[in-house]
C-alpha cells in the first residue's frame, strides 16, 4: 500500500484497556505518553481496509500480547489511518464511538472479520450501527456520534501527523525508534522488542 501522503483521512484513537502489564490501545491527538515504567513503546500504524494489516492484527498481535502481555515495561499502540479511503474513515470513526461505551476491542473485533468476510460493505453506515446493536451498545448515543461526525476534525488533524512520519507502506510498526515495515516473521518483531528491553 502506497501513497499515505495523499490520504484524505486519518485517524488515531486512543482507548485504554487497564490491562495489567503491557497495554494495548488506540490512539487519538495527542498520544498520551507510556505509563510510568514502559520501557518499550511499540506502535502500529494501519487501515481498517488494509488485508496485510489484518494479517498483523490476526497473525502477530496476539502473539506478541500473549509474550509480553504480563511485562509492564512494554506497551502497544495501534494507530489506525485510513488510506485507502471514506470507508476506513468511517469504521475508524465508528470504533472511537464504540471505545466512549467502552467496548472498543469487542467493537473492532466484529467489525474487521465482518471485512474480512465481506468487504467494504462492512464499513457502510448502516452496517456499521447495525454492529453496534449486535454488541449491545446504546445505539442512540452511539448513532447520534457517529452521523454528527463526532471524530471527523481528528481524522483531518491527524493527516498532517501521519505525512510527517513518511509512513508510504502500512502496516507500519515502531518498536521504540525501530522501524519495521510489513507483516514480518514473528522473531522480528520479538528481537526488536528484546533488544530494547536488554538496553
Amino acid at each position: 500500500m502506497t501513497g499515505l501522503s495523499r490520504v484524505v483521512f486519518a485517524i488515531f484513537l486512543i482507548i485504554t484497556l487497564g490491562a495489567v502489564g503491557c497495554s494495548h490501545s488506540e490512539t487519538t491527538t495527542p498520544p498520551s505518553s507510556p505509563s510510568p515504567g514502559v520501557k518499550v513503546k511499540i506502535v502500529i500504524y494501519s487501515d481498517p481496509q488494509c488485508h496485510a494489516c489484518y494479517r498483523l492484527y490476526t497473525e502477530i498481535e496476539p502473539q506478541l500480547n500473549t509474550k509480553y502481555g504480563s511485562n509492564p515495561q512494554v506497551s502497544i499502540e495501534t494507530k489506525y489511518t485510513s488510506s485507502i479511503g471514506p470507508a476506513s474513515s468511517l469504521a475508524t470513526q465508528a470504533m472511537l464511538c464504540a471505545s466512549d461505551q467502552g467496548k472498543y476491542s469487542q467493537y473492532r473485533d466484529s467489525i474487521l472479520t465482518a471485512w474480512n468476510n465481506i468487504g467494504a460493505d462492512a464499513y457502510t453506515l448502516s452496517a456499521l450501527e447495525a454492529a453496534a446493536v449486535s454488541l449491545g451498545l446504546n445505539t442512540g448515543t452511539f448513532n447520534s456520534s457517529l452521523e454528527s461526525g463526532k471524530y471527523r476534525q481528528a481524522v483531518t488533524d491527524n493527516t498532517i501527523a501521519a505525512g510527517q512520519l513518511n509512513i508510504d507502506n502500512l502496516p507500519t510498526i515502531f518498536v521504540n525508534d525501530t522501524r519495521i515495515v510489513g507483516v514480518q516473521a514473528l522473531d522480528v518483531f520479538t528481537s526488536a522488542i528484546d533488544s530494547e528491553l536488554n538496553k
